[in-house]
């Protein structure tokens, strides 16, 4: 089987109980004809999880379990997952997302077949909520609408597809780089670097159908332990910074690519604003060090709207 495996779908696992076993039947019920395999990380969960896994990987034999004993966050997780895949290609879903396409891999590996053009494909999701139902806010602010996804696209941030829409080459079959980047630069934001070094290999193709489910958590209870912690981190905008420059400077030392990170960073000036007009204790700390890492601050206030610099400069009056 191992010779044989076309596609290694990648999926991490951490307290998910509640929806883990409908991610993984929507995989496991692929019709395709080729083989493929599922590797799965569970990250040390504490909830049952383990034991649903462990059924499942009894039943399907092209599941390949991987338990942790101690957590190892999010992106060493994947990274060590997509160093062990076989496949060809590489395919994604989080635990809590599921595939509504039964035809989904055999559709993307077709097309990524006759166009070797591409590094990869990504398609359209549907935003849900945690008891599957359809969120009234469609689309996701951080992923593009353009056709086709290259570089220049990312700008620190921008995304060609939700993680369960892509598939992608394995470059990790045959490395040009050190991909150990994925988790050096941050335990738990992944998509982003992952995105990174694919798009400096290659451009992706964005197909206009929906195929897969994207799990959005509105409780605080079901909300992922990433968002969770960016919520709860007074320290958000200055580790975005330093996550930023880690990914800037892969890019330019080692990819030998521009990614457009400056962008990004003008975004942050408007989060650091908005923290410091909330009287927040970090919103000055987190001020300077925005319109420090700037190129060209003039540029970034010059794309801040103007209700938010009057807030602004209102702010500073009253502290005089």
């Amino acid at each position: 089987m191992d010779n044989n495996v076309l596609v290694s779908v990648i999926m991490l696992s951490y307290n998910h109980e509640r929806y883990i076993e409908r991610a993984l039947k929507s995989v496991v019920s692929q019709k395709t004809d080729f083989e493929y395999e599922i590797l799965i990380g569970d990250d040390a969960s504490t909830d049952s999880s383990v034991e649903i896994l462990r059924k499942y990987s009894l039943i399907y034999p092209q599941i390949r379990l991987f338990i942790r004993e101690k957590n190892l966050g999010t992106t060493r997780n994947a990274y060590e997952l997509m160093k062990t895949a076989r496949g060809k290609y590489l395919a994604s879903c989080e635990s809590d997302d599921y595939w509504i396409d039964e035809y989904k891999l055999q559709k993307q590996v077709d097309f990524l077949n006759k166009h070797n053009e591409f590094i990869g494909c990504a398609h359209r999701v549907m935003c849900v909520d945690e008891n599957g139902r359809p969120t009234y806010k469609q689309g996701l602010s951080w992923v593009t609408c353009k056709k086709i996804y290259r570089l220049r696209d990312f700008k620190g941030i921008y995304l060609p597809g939700q993680s369960g829409s892509i598939v992608r080459r394995n470059i990790f079959l045959s490395p040009k780089f050190d991909y150990s980047i994925m988790y050096k630069a941050h335990p738990y934001i992944g998509d982003r670097t992952s995105t990174m070094l694919f798009a400096a290999q290659g451009d992706f193709y964005i197909m206009s159908e929906v195929m897969s489910c994207y799990q959005q958590h509105l409780t605080d209870k079901d909300k992922s332990v990433t968002k969770r912690l960016f919520e709860n981190n007074p320290d958000r905008i200055s580790d975005e910074l330093v996550y930023e420059k880690r990914l800037e400077t892969y890019a330019k030392e080692v990819l030998n690519a521009d990614i457009g990170a400056e962008y990004y960073r003008r975004e942050l000036l408007v989060s650091a604003l908005l923290q410091f007009i909330q009287n927040n204790s970090k919103g000055k700390k987190s001020l300077k060090e925005v319109i420090q890492s700037l190129e060209k601050p003039f540029l970034g206030f010059a794309s801040i709207p103007f209700h938010i610099l009057k807030k602004m400069f209102c702010k500073i009056y009253c502290i005089s």
